[in-house]
């Protein structure tokens, strides 16, 4: 990167010393222009010109300034969890087959390598000054690509900015995405067809840009795909501009030849070559897969603006321009970059509960559940219901929910639809199933994601895992020898071989010890139908008896459903086989006896302080019986929002799907 920046400043300083150099010799050659003829200055004080050079120097030096301050707060800084989760969701594979399997679709070769650099975010800042390094060169390959002058020098950042884009703006969308190496890709297409661009350029005979205009599209197409018919484009659209300079009717050659084979080449593969292209795709194959409906068209923007910008440039970059420099041009350039940030800013996927749902995942994958407690703790607004259930679950492994649960918010606010949203079940249903135990469910779902989407590092952990917990000690070691070939994620992998080696060590194992109690019961796929927490709420509540973990979270479902008769036989169980009753259960004790007048626990000891509480919640709901709930709400909430009694009454009409 400190290359890049080093020719892009000398590029500079050539160009304004060059424009120096030209003055000096003007003057020189002039006799009117000599010092000794210059009139004598007087005392006399005369306004100066506004110096646009100096100006544009600082101006194009600022830009390529805040361009990196911008590239590493939306990338390692703002989206770290994000870059992780995405290459976490990715994979590469160092094989013949990977290659092999990536080039039956035309665009192959830059999904391969674009996979193959993803995987750095496995270190997001690693990961990040590679993408940003690209970038840099993208910029500076289009300054070179299209001979632009140094006025315009800001313009060649449009591209970068858009490349940029295409990686903050994808939100929910890395769930469901079917472009693997998308994040690089793209970059790489523009990176290789500037290059070409900038060679064809240097080729002086018609007769051999000719068939280099031929020979780009049927050799680079399986390569490149889309990028390849892009960058004959730009050959043809150079050819045109040199004819029109030169009136040469040879120039018509290389053009039509171009075209020609921009048209005919995809077909021809699609008819004798390719057997998994669909025939409306064989022109775009290497673009992402999004869609031109309501919800995925403003994906486009950041690729509208990049191969418009390309356009542009290739047609106005070879006028002759002046050298001298206006003030006005300097304003222009500079109002167009700043655009350009906004666009960023503004179609950037920005969401708190996202960012929170990423960094959740990544702390429960990791078994870090004082992490999950943080992030909740540290939540502004309202919280998904993904958010409740892995607070919920965090809690849960810290034997902490029956003094915590409803102590912190809950709420079920929708996944924000800025461009479109995913299910909950392709969202958290991996980890929240392997954690509760059910092996079956996390590992089906693994499967069809995998056939949906692709192989990825995330399925391919959790199906090692599954394997292990099922005993099915073959298949784990098949999933694991393909970790075993990744670059970052080997050390996990032979971490898991040693359990594959020797079982026995998995009782040693934490995680492996707090799944066990949870599957204690026939784990057989009776259907979820897609509703993830309803399921698990459900299925867990109408358990009947189990291992003293599986009954405490059989009553903190009972709970959550606000289900009084399944609550009762269950929390009798608990209170006699614990010294301790936890202060929520305690709570839902003395609210049920209260309300039914069925069951009697004044036998059962309570702590005085929630005895106390109890007293005073009766007293306030008698004296605001008579208000509206809305208003009511206002008056519970200081004393007791962090309740159970407060959840009972206050927090109604959730839908855990």
């Amino acid at each position: 990167m400190e290359f890049l920046l080093f020719l892009q400043i000398n590029e500079l300083y050539l160009i304004f010393f060059r424009s120096l150099n030209m003055k000096n010799k003007a003057i020189k050659k002039s006799p009117n222009k000599s010092p000794i003829s210059q009139p004598v200055k007087t005392t006399k004080k005369s306004s100066q010109p506004v110096d646009a050079t100096k100006i544009l120097r600082y101006v194009n030096y600022g830009s390529l300034v805040l361009f990196l301050l911008i590239a590493f707060y939306y990338l390692p800084i703002h989206n770290k969890n994000l870059l992780i989760k995405i290459q976490e969701l990715s994979l590469f594979l160092p094989t013949q087959l990977f290659f092999i399997e990536n080039m039956k679709v035309a665009g192959g070769l830059l999904t391969y390598l674009g996979t193959f650099l993803t995987q750095f975010f496995y270190y997001p800042w690693l990961g990040s000054t590679i993408f940003i390094s690209l970038l840099l060169l993208v910029q500076f390959l289009t300054l070179k690509a299209f001979a632009l002058p140094v006025k315009f020098y800001t313009l060649t950042f449009i591209p970068s900015f858009a490349l940029l884009l295409s990686l903050t703006q994808l939100g929910y969308l890395i769930f469901s995405f079917k472009s693997p190496g998308y994040v690089y890709s793209n970059m790489l297409g523009v990176v290789i067809i500037l290059v070409s661009f900038m060679l064809y350029k240097k080729t002086a005979s018609i007769i051999v840009r000719s068939v280099t205009a031929a020979l780009f599209v049927l050799v680079l197409y399986p390569f490149l795909g889309f990028y390849a018919l892009l960058g004959n484009l730009l050959f043809c659209i150079y050819e045109g501009i040199l004819y029109k300079k030169d009136k040469n009717w040879k120039q018509h050659l290389p053009l039509a030849v171009g075209i020609l084979f921009i048209i005919l080449v995809p077909y021809g593969y699609y008819q004798y070559y390719y057997t998994q292209i669909n025939f409306q795709n064989i022109y775009t194959s290497g673009l992402p897969t999004l869609k031109f409906d309501k919800d995925e068209t403003v994906l486009w923007i950041p690729f509208i603006a990049l191969f418009a910008s390309l356009l542009f440039f290739s047609f106005f970059s070879f006028k002759k321009n002046k050298i001298e420099t206006k003030l006005f041009n300097v304003i222009l350039v500079t109002v167009i970059y700043l655009f350009s940030f906004y666009g960023l800013y503004k179609y950037s996927f920005e969401d708190e509960n996202f960012q929170t749902e990423i960094a959740m995942d990544l702390a429960i994958f990791d078994n870090n559940w004082n992490e999950v407690l943080n992030l909740a703790d540290n939540l502004k607004g309202e919280p998904t219901r993904l958010i409740v259930m892995d607070t919920n679950l965090a809690l849960q492994k810290l034997k902490a929910a029956g003094d915590k649960m409803f102590s912190y918010k809950n709420g079920a606010k929708p996944f924000k639809k800025k461009y479109l949203s995913t299910q909950l079940m392709q969202m958290g249903c991996k980890p929240l199933y392997f954690q509760n135990g059910k092996i079956n469910y996390c590992y089906r779902w693994c499967m069809e994601d995998m056939v949906e989407y692709g192989m990825n590092v995330e399925y391919l952990k959790y199906m090692v895992k599954c394997s292990l917990l099922n005993k099915e000690f073959i298949l784990a070691q098949k999933y694991n020898d393909v970790l075993k070939k990744t670059l970052f994620h080997r050390s996990w992998a032979l971490k898991y071989q040693k359990y594959i080696d020797q079982p026995n060590l998995m009782e040693g194992d934490a995680e492996f010890k707090a799944i066990y109690p949870f599957m204690a019961y026939d784990d057989i796929l009776d259907g979820d139908s897609g509703l993830l927490e309803s399921y698990l709420l459900n299925s867990f509540a109408y358990l009947q008896g189990g291992p003293p973990e599986l009954v405490e979270m059989s009553l903190q479902c009972t709970m959550i459903l606000k289900n009084i008769d399944l609550f009762w036989p269950r929390f009798f169980l608990y209170a006699r086989t614990h010294d301790r009753i936890p202060k929520h259960y305690q709570e839902a004790a003395l609210l049920y006896s209260y309300l039914e007048r069925k069951v009697d626990v004044r036998s059962l000891k309570f702590d005085p302080q929630v005895m106390s509480d109890f007293q005073e919640l009766i007293q306030m709901s008698e004296e605001y019986s008579n208000l509206p709930e809305e208003t009511s709400k206002a008056y519970f909430v200081p004393k007791f929002g962090k309740t159970f009694w407060y959840y009972y009454f206050f927090v109604k009409n959730i839908k855990t799907t």
